[in-house]
């Protein structure tokens, strides 16, 4: 296990590590291609996490892209986001003024908290990478609620 792994610059993590921090501070943070285990993660400009990772705490302050079999405990999203492949959250926090595209036909599952509030000056746009074609939410335990969401074909379960 790696304790803390920390870039003052862009940073790549790719293989297949346990870290308990990681912070990301250059343009870019990809976390890829393994299976990867991190406590504490935060990018702070554009952040692409691929794989099949595990990850406690995640907040990307630029744009995130989110690919693959994703187990995340709790992620607050900054900037617009992509969300592909079957992603599970415990909490997933979007935040106003950004868009947020999820892949058609898969399902991203939200445990137990999802927050998704927009306000009147800053909506939040929730739709599918593909117009026409529905992306999937699947919030099993909770009631969502939420304030000024524009959303295309979002099927919400």
């Amino acid at each position: 296990m790696i304790d803390s792994v920390i870039f003052t610059g862009s940073g790549e993590i790719s293989d297949s590590v346990i870290i308990n921090y990681t912070h990301i501070s250059g343009s870019m943070g990809n976390i890829i291609d393994g299976n990867h285990e991190i406590k504490t993660l935060i990018i702070e400009n554009t952040g692409n996490i691929g794989g099949i990772n595990s990850i406690d705490s995640l907040l990307i302050f630029g744009k995130a892209t989110i690919s693959g079999n994703n187990n995340i405990n709790y992620a607050i999203l900054q900037g617009d986001g992509i969300l592909n492949g079957y992603n599970f959250f415990n909490s997933l926090k979007l935040t106003p003024g950004n868009t947020y595209e999820l892949e058609e036909s898969k399902i991203q599952t939200i445990n137990y908290r999802f927050y998704i509030r927009g306000n009147n000056c800053f909506p939040i746009t929730l739709r599918s990478q593909n117009e026409g074609e529905q992306a999937i939410i699947y919030v099993p335990s909770d009631t969502v609620s939420g304030d000024f969401i524009e959303m295309r074909d979002i099927k919400a379960t």
